[in-house]
């Protein structure tokens, strides 16, 4: 029988981690679904747990050598049979309803094309850490810059159209996934929210947010509006959006010499705005005075997305 879901486990080298994450995806209360993992040419004891394993429900995949997070997950998601999936990175979990509410939820109304759960972010070792629940509302949603400006959906609370995301091609960004939300929105597809936590998103020093330096974020932040630009309307929004990350990695790159700060003032005389306006008081004004004018109107972090894995 053909599967309804996959839940696709990508994975390098938390052996730990991945028990765990497999065995909140084996703990499923529905039928019909699949787990595919994908070993990234791990060295520790990922192949000898995965080799032992004797489950019908459970495909395993093993790279010979090491590859990108990014081709991992999309060989993963080649290998799916499912007509949905959900990407549950090795150290996140899933909680036994998920599949079956987002399946209900998906197949309840005409409009719905992904599904969106709240989640609960969890330290390394599996605590609850205060101040980062989720804490979006529940309901269909159709807005197509829902997923503008920041993700707030990890990876492994998203159940989404597998072919749909296949179409957009290989994306080689480590933001793909919040790619994949923005190009699913803006391609007219709604997206159904729960505020129900049904999945645990682990956040700690090892991972992607923890760990990319903010040139690199802003290029990639940069990279992800330019393939939405070519693939889909250029709206108001959109090109706004582009501009201001244009400026963003403009910014982070001119901090490298005064020569590129030079730089980067003569793109802020030629594409001024308020974002340039911003990012020249970051470098110009000293940082306690700026971090006390954010405190002061209520601001958090400025980052512009947290990815999911």
């Amino acid at each position: 029988m053909t599967p309804q879901a996959s839940i696709l486990i990508p994975t390098r080298n938390r052996a730990e981690f991945l028990k765990q994450a497999l065995s909140s995806a084996i703990s499923q209360d529905c039928d019909a679904y699949e787990i595919v993992v994908v070993d990234d040419a791990s060295t520790d004891s990922t192949p000898t747990f995965l080799a032992q394993i004797d489950d019908p429900r459970i495909r395993v995949y093993r790279h010979i050598e090491k590859v990108s997070m990014q081709r991992n997950i999309w060989l993963a998601l080649n290998l799916a049979q499912g007509t949905y999936a959900v990407v549950l990175s090795d150290d996140d979990l899933l909680a036994p309803d998920f599949l079956t509410r987002g399946l209900e939820a998906l197949k309840s109304q005409a409009a719905p094309t992904f599904f969106v759960s709240g989640y609960t972010p969890i330290d390394f070792g599996g605590h609850v850490i205060p101040g980062r629940m989720s804490n979006f509302a529940g309901g269909l949603v159709t807005d197509p810059h829902t997923f503008f400006k920041r993700n707030v959906a990890p990876l492994c609370c998203v159940l989404f159209p597998v072919q749909a995301i296949r179409d957009l091609g290989f994306i080689d960004n480590l933001l793909f996934d919040w790619t994949w939300w923005n190009a699913l929105c803006l391609s007219g597809s709604s997206v159904y929210f729960t505020a129900s936590p049904l999945a645990s998103h682990r956040i700690h020093a090892a991972s992607v947010t923890e760990t990319v330096p903010e040139q690199e974020w802003s290029k990639a932040v940069r990279d992800m509006c330019r393939f939405l630009q070519d693939h889909f309307d250029n709206s108001i929004a959109l090109h706004l959006w582009s501009e201001e990350a244009e400026a963003r990695w403009q910014y982070w790159v001119s901090r490298d010499s005064p020569e590129a700060w030079r730089t980067f003032i003569k793109y802020g005389l030629r594409h001024f705005s308020r974002e340039v306006l911003k990012l020249f008081l970051m470098r110009c004004v000293p940082l306690d005075a700026l971090n006390f004018v954010r405190h002061s109107l209520g601001r958090g972090p400025n980052r512009m997305s947290s990815p999911g894995v």
